[in-house]
């Protein structure tokens, strides 16, 4: 980013490594491709513009608003991923008319039916 914008003051060598560390000890979590969609993002103002100086204040801001965008898009994926297995697991259902012939088929001894009676193990 320090590269990227034209602004008059950049941050020096010893800020960037201070905002690098400050980032490594608030979101320690984050991996390189995220810090990547973070940086991407902010270059495209996504979060703000830098009006004639880089601050790290700004990034640090950013990159908090970033991290709570994460955590929700980590939410979205876990509700549509249990909306997704609860739809495979009731499309496993069978009808009442096949159940009424798997259990005809159990009564008269066949193995197969009665395994299928049995209530399945939770997953």
């Amino acid at each position: 980013m320090n590269d990227f914008t034209e602004v008059h003051t950049k941050l020096t060598p010893e800020q960037l490594r201070e905002t690098s560390r400050l980032i490594l000890a608030a979101w320690p979590g984050l991996t390189a491709g995220e810090i990547c969609l973070f940086i991407a993002r902010f270059k495209i103002g996504e979060y703000g513009q830098f009006y004639g100086a880089i601050d790290p204040m700004k990034i640090m801001s950013a990159l908090h608003r970033f991290a709570g965008e994460r955590v929700q898009e980590a939410e979205r994926y876990e509700r549509e991923k249990s909306r997704d297995r609860k739809v495979e697991k009731e499309a496993k259902g069978i009808t009442y008319e096949a159940y009424l012939e798997v259990k005809r088929r159990a009564e008269a001894g066949d193995n197969e039916a009665q395994q299928m009676l049995k209530r399945p193990s939770p997953e």
